[in-house]
C-alpha cells in the first residue's frame, strides 16, 4: 500500500497548497484537478487504467485491488478509479487492497451507470444536467462521480 500512502500524502499536500493550509472535502476534490469522471464517461473498471485485461470475458485483473474472481469491466468500480489505457500484468502491486479497503462494488447490470445522478445518498437534482452534492456541499454535473458515491443497488460482490 506504499503507492496508496504516497498518493494520499501527495493529495493532502496539494489540497493544503490550494487552500492555504485549510483542508475541506471540497478542497481535496478541487485540488485533485480532473478527479471527476468526464462528462459522458461511466465510472467503471472497463475504462480505468488499473485494469489488466485477461481475455476472460467481462472479468479482468486489477493493479491495486484484489477481487476474488477478478473485477467486472462492465459493472465494477472502486474508490481508486481513474480513466486511462489498460495496465500490464507486471504493473500489478504486490500489496493490493481488499474489496472493502478499495470500496469495490458492482452495479446490478452493465447498463446501470455509476455517476452523481445515480447517487441517492448525496445527489439532489436541481435540473436535468446538474444538482447539489451533500458530500461536497456544492453543485455537480449529473454525469460526474467521486469516491463518495453511494447507492444501495450497487453492492460489493458476494
Amino acid at each position: 500500500m506504499t503507492w496508496l500512502r504516497e498518493k494520499t500524502g501527495w493529495l493532502f499536500r496539494r489540497a493544503q497548497d490550494a487552500l492555504g493550509g485549510f483542508i475541506t472535502a471540497k478542497g481535496i476534490f478541487e485540488a485533485m484537478g480532473g478527479f471527476f469522471a468526464d462528462e459522458e464517461q461511466d465510472h467503471k473498471c472497463g475504462v480505468c487504467w488499473m485494469r489488466i485485461p485477461t481475455g476472460e470475458g467481462d472479468r479482468a485483473d486489477c493493479t491495486v485491488v484484489n477481487v476474488p474472481g477478478g473485477i467486472s469491466l462492465g459493472k465494477g468500480t472502486c474508490n481508486f478509479w481513474d480513466p486511462g489505457e489498460p495496465s500490464k500484468p507486471e504493473d500489478r502491486s504486490q500489496n493490493r487492497a481488499s474489496v472493502a479497503e478499495a470500496g469495490y462494488v458492482e452495479s446490478p447490470t452493465a447498463d446501470y451507470p455509476i455517476w452523481c445522478g445515480t447517487c441517492p445518498k448525496h445527489y439532489r437534482e436541481l435540473d436535468e444536467h446538474s444538482g447539489n452534492c451533500l458530500f461536497l456541499m456544492g453543485r455537480v454535473k449529473y454525469k460526474q462521480c467521486c469516491v463518495a458515491y453511494s447507492n444501495p443497488e450497487v453492492k460489493a460482490p458476494v
